[in-house]
């Protein structure tokens, strides 16, 4: 009888934690798709400092560097602007991929929430993606 509740209790108890983790993953999919709607509104309206507010820190570093421009001027070069619909988004753990119609995002988590790794990516068969906007 005491093993029966054991199981019963462990179940339970595996069962909250499926459960919670499923929650974690839908609430960090919201958040980076958030992100991800932000960053693409402020390219779309041109809005090149709002975009790069969105940018991973050693992405905004490498596209100053690569355009020796600033920021917010590179950016709108750079990026696509007519992505499209959202066709799929997956969390892993702290990294992120948002597909779009017309463009595919990478995304972090740091300290200070969701930040775009790299933007303007086209599959590669064989190969990673490249991207026009990504850091070193």
């Amino acid at each position: 009888m005491g093993s029966v509740a054991f199981r019963v209790v462990s179940a339970t108890a595996t069962a909250c934690v499926c459960l919670s983790a499923a929650g974690c993953a839908s609430g960090h999919e919201q958040t980076v798709n958030a992100t991800a709607i932000s960053f693409y509104t402020a390219l779309e309206a041109e809005r090149g400092a709002v975009a790069c507010a969105l940018l991973a820190p050693e992405t905004k570093s490498e596209l100053e560097q690569s355009s020796n421009k600033p920021c917010d001027q590179a950016i709108l070069e750079e990026a696509v602007t007519n992505v499209g619909d959202r066709r799929r988004t997956e969390v892993f753990g702290t990294m992120a991929q948002v597909r779009y119609a017309g463009d595919v995002a990478f995304l972090a988590q740091f300290d200070d929430g969701w930040k775009v790794m790299a933007a303007a990516c086209e599959p590669v068969p064989g190969q990673p993606y490249d991207c026009s906007v990504e850091g070193g």
